[in-house]
């Protein structure tokens, strides 16, 4: 009996409600910091009441005096379905909650098939926004009920700190002052909770006033935390002895290799600090150039000449500081196989005025493009080749199972315009004309969409009445002399004013386009020089594009993440297309022609429209000589007759053979089934047979069945009988695999309900 009164008086005395908001106010900066970085993934600023949700329930269920078995699963449904709802009204405005779940569910459908497709990125911020909702709940409730259910305050602070550090890391516009309130709230917290461990303990010894001891604690503590947060501001604003600069050494390239997959998944850039290589589908143009100088590549040529080695082009400029690409395919081709025929979609390519080099590529860390100067003839490793849409234009090269491992090495062997005179001269790419071809028009010559640019901008041109004024001062009457003109404009200081600068973030007003930046403040880097010339090229009907690579090294063979570079290409008729460089520094220059002599014949005809994707190389004039003209009947015409038919009938059938793809290979399709099935945690047993696995597969996923016997029957037909299949039998095989990775993901669902 002598101890039941410091029993009950022990319980009821709580953490008080200053612990509740210290906690509430920790949890809240997270959330503000994830919201501030402003990641292209969405609006956050819902994931304070995710938090603050969360850490209510936390707090109720260890009042209520749940066990952690029970409150932990309860929370996650209660915080799933809030998650759920919110992002659903994120997606839709859908009056019906059932309009707004459909929408995002057909949303993350999306998501999954582009992640798990040939690019294995996607644009959609479904998934991006769930993973933050999910994780701003569990950390919510999880310190939550750590702080009030078992007393552990560290336990409390130190999940939601680790997020605000990351944010922090990743993100480039998160404000220091977050860092700071979450400090000063931590501290603050184990001072408070300090202080009602030290009340308990004297209400347990009855020795004096319990109340005094709380108070001279909490005073004490504030003090104490007041200093130490003002010395550690001061000093991270003068300090300049950086102790643990050398702990730092390639953390930088990690975190590049982590954010490259982060951004594919979930879409964040421009707000991540480390952007990764410039070479995915969406390029963001951030206000900041990588220069951290990370060694990349060494590179060797043939002829001891440097180039630029392109990785990537892009044709549609979006959201004003976004280039992307619309809609791209791949066609893999093997080691060593030709690609000009692959190339036709890319316009007329004519190799008379260029030579062939070959240039040796060894990669310094992963990569995932297949780099290549000018024209690629042939690449000594296996390839997928990206057009937009089938037969269409180059987009780039990407390396079969998407990315080429640090230590790789291949050779190009490239088709590259060939220097002097001899090569391709100004007067040539004069007298090409304006004969484009109709998918080159339509996809590098429309006038930008309408946001692009403001077209009636305070304080500068527009970028469409700058280039008209240009083109009217200068008399220029071809595509050449405008493009020529146009990036010595923008790459020399004293005629457009125009300055190198690797970083202008925050100097772009809100809402305002990369263009109309650049014009406006007159500095910038490759992606705003050569964003701005395409568009002023395009804004007179000339079809541009934008090429993303790297720079030749000046000295020695290595070339550095800093090397990365972002030029002009414009395209001529029968020629193809014509790099221009309009950056003004950083290792840049303008792309000189030679004027040569001036052509005595007509511009080289161009392919038919729509002829020019399907037979791009130009043939050779055919010999002989006229017959006379006297010559009676249709003799002299019949050997021109035959030779033209069957040029069609070899045209025809070369069409359509290009347009039927490849059949999968019912190897691959198996190993990449078994691959995805280990993922989820039911991998193949040794002892398994091909039917076996598939009967167990099957078992555990019924609705799967069908799909499973067509590729583990493929699968046995062409391993153990050696068997050829047509094409009718490969099909479906492919067909099988697209809905069995839909199909198998409840194998989660079930090896969760197994787990639990």
């Amino acid at each position: 009996m002598p101890e039941e009164t410091p029993r009950r008086a022990l319980r009821g005395t709580s953490e008080g409600w200053l612990a509740v908001a210290l906690l509430a106010l920790l949890l809240l900066v997270v959330a503000w910091s994830v919201d501030a970085a402003a990641y292209r993934g969405g609006r956050l600023d819902w994931l304070a009441w995710v938090m603050l949700a969360g850490a209510a329930w936390g707090l109720v269920a260890a009042r209520a005096g749940l066990p952690r078995r029970l409150a932990h699963p309860l929370g996650a449904a209660l915080g799933a379905a809030l998650v759920l709802g919110l992002v659903a009204g994120v997606v839709s405005r859908a009056p019906e909650l059932a309009d707004r779940l459909g929408a995002l569910v057909a949303k993350t459908e999306t998501w999954f098939a582009e992640v798990t497709g040939p690019a294995g990125q996607s644009q959609e911020n479904v998934l991006w926004q769930l993973t933050c909702g999910v994780v701003a709940w569990a950390t919510a409730q999880h310190a939550s009920y750590a702080l009030f259910a078992h007393r552990r305050p560290l336990a409390a602070i130190f999940v939601p700190g680790i997020l605000l550090v990351t944010n922090m890391l990743v993100a480039i516009d998160v404000p220091f002052v977050h860092l700071v309130v979450f400090t000063v709230a931590a501290l603050l917290l184990l001072v408070r909770m300090n202080a009602v461990d030290q009340q308990e303990l004297w209400l347990r010894r009855r020795i004096g006033e319990a109340g005094s001891v709380a108070a001279l604690s909490m005073r004490t503590g504030v003090a104490y935390v007041t200093v130490t947060v003002a010395a550690a501001v001061v000093l991270a604003q003068v300090g300049t002895s950086a102790p643990l600069a050398g702990a730092w050494t390639g953390v930088g390239e990690r975190l590049q290799e982590v954010a490259l997959t982060l951004n594919d998944w979930f879409n964040l850039a421009p707000a991540t600090r480390y952007q990764g290589d410039p070479f995915e589908t969406s390029q963001v143009i951030t206000g900041e150039w990588d220069a951290a100088g990370i060694d990349t590549l060494e590179v060797a040529s043939s002829d001891g000449r440097g180039y630029y080695l392109r990785g990537t082009v892009y044709d549609l400029f979006a959201d004003g500081d976004r280039w992307t690409q619309s809609g791209p395919l791949a066609e893999s081709i093997g080691a060593g196989a030709p690609l000009l025929d692959a190339l036709g979609g890319d316009g007329d390519l004519s190799l008379d005025d260029r030579t062939e080099v070959t240039v040796r590529i060894v990669l310094l860390r992963d990569l995932r493009v297949v780099l290549a100067p000018a024209t690629p003839g042939t690449v000594s490793i296996p390839v997928r080749l990206e057009r937009l849409g089938e037969l269409g234009p180059f987009v780039a090269l990407r390396p079969v199972g998407g990315t080429l491992r640090k230590g790789s090495a291949y050779e190009v062997v490239a088709f590259v315009p060939r220097p002097g005179k001899d090569g391709l001269t100004a007067n040539e790419l004069r007298r090409a004309g304006t004969d484009y071809p109709a998918l080159i028009e339509r996809l590098y010559a429309a006038a930008p969409a309408p946001g692009t640019f403001d077209p009636s901008p305070f304080g500068h041109e527009s970028v469409p009445a700058l280039a008209a004024r240009l083109v009217a001062e200068q008399d220029l009457a071809n595509p050449f002399d405008v493009a020529d003109y146009f990036q010595r404009y923008l790459s020399d200081p004293a005629l457009g004013g125009f300055g190198y600068s690797a970083n202008v973030r925050g100097r772009c007003r809100a809402g305002e386009s990369v263009p109309d930046c650049f014009l406006r403040i007159r500095e910038g880097y490759c992606e705003f020089y050569a964003t701005t010339m395409i568009l002023m090229l395009r804004s007179e009907g000339i079809p541009a594009r934008l090429a993303v690579g790297y720079l030749w090294p000046n000295e020695g063979s290595v070339v550095t993440s800093s090397a990365a570079h972002a030029w002009a290409e414009v395209y001529f008729p029968g020629y193809g297309w014509v790099p221009f460089d309009p950056t003004g520094g950083n290792g840049a220059a303008p792309v000189e022609y030679v004027e040569g002599p001036v052509p005595s014949a007509s511009p080289r005809p161009s392919l038919p429209p729509d002829d020019r994707s399907r037979d791009p190389l130009p043939r050779p004039p055919s010999g002989g000589t006229p017959p006379p003209a006297s010559q009676p009947g249709l003799a002299p015409w019949l050997p021109p007759a035959l030779l033209g038919v069957a040029a069609v009938a070899l045209l025809a059938i070369r069409r359509r053979t290009r347009r039927v793809a490849p059949p999968p290979d019912p190897l691959a399709v198996y190993r990449r089934l078994t691959r995805l099935a280990g993922r989820y945690g039911y991998p193949p047993r040794p002892t398994q047979t091909v039917y076996e696995y598939a009967d167990a597969l099957a078992g555990v996923v019924p609705e799967a069945a069908p799909d499973l016997e067509t590729v583990s029957r493929a699968k046995v037909e062409v391993t153990y009988g050696r068997r050829a299949l047509g094409r009718e039998r490969l099909e479906p095989v492919g067909r099988a695999y697209r809905r069995l990775r839909f199909a198998l993901l409840r194998l989660l669902v079930r090896r969760g309900r197994q787990g639990g």
